[in-house]
């Protein structure tokens, strides 16, 4: 079917129209990025290259990461400072992780090893004795809504025994068991409830009312 001719005017001069707006609103851009660019001081534009290049290479930074004191940035987004000893961590120092967890203690050849605080990023922490980078020895693992369970750690959280303080008057014997709290509750009924809130991948709770 044919399209009257008034409709063919009427289309060619919408689009011509459009044409006309479109070229006005890319010069009326163009111009304001002009303006924006003019409004940039050229110091701030060097700072923002010079703070991307940093975060994007690798390797030691800062300092001197050979046998001294030094700020190491790794590819997988790991960060350390700290002391080194022929090129690895070993001493005192922080490592700081992408999922937002920080170790800060004792290192030997790279691993966490001797005393240390290990802050997960949701606020929970181990503070205790560490060997070839795991919890093993006496700690204490805090849980950031409150409770402390203090005890003896093997295999990094895969066993081990020790308290639970709830609160000063609330005090649970409990047993690690792959990286989970068994609480025994024997006479302790009324704890139950407020137990129940503690659930976490770092270390999760569980409790029995009798073993």
């Amino acid at each position: 079917m044919d399209v009257p001719v008034y409709t063919k005017k009427r289309l060619w001069r919408s689009t011509l129209t459009g044409l006309a707006v479109c070229s006005l609103a890319y010069g009326c851009q163009s111009a304001n990025r002009e303006r924006d660019m003019d409004a940039i001081d050229p110091a701030d534009v060097k700072a923002i290259v010079k703070d991307q290049s940093v975060s994007k290479r690798s390797g030691c930074i800062q300092g001197d990461c050979q046998n001294g004191e030094g700020t190491y940035l790794y590819p997988n987004g790991y960060r350390y400072r700290g002391s080194f000893k022929d090129g690895q961590r070993d001493g005192e120092g922080s490592l700081e992780y992408p999922n937002g967890d920080i170790y800060t203690g004792n290192f030997s050849a790279n691993q966490r090893s001797g005393r240390g605080k290990y802050r997960f990023g949701n606020g929970d922490y181990y503070e205790g004795e560490f060997q070839d980078g795991q919890r093993i020895g006496k700690g204490l693992y805090a849980f950031a809504q409150g409770g402390v369970f203090e005890g003896e750690f093997g295999e990094d959280g895969r066993r081990g025994q020790g308290l639970f303080y709830l609160t000063d008057e609330d005090t649970l014997e409990c047993e690690l068991k792959s990286f989970s709290l068994f609480c025994d509750l024997t006479g302790k009924e009324h704890l139950r409830y407020r137990l129940n809130m503690y659930s976490h991948k770092e270390l999760q709770l569980h409790f029995e009312g009798n073993r």
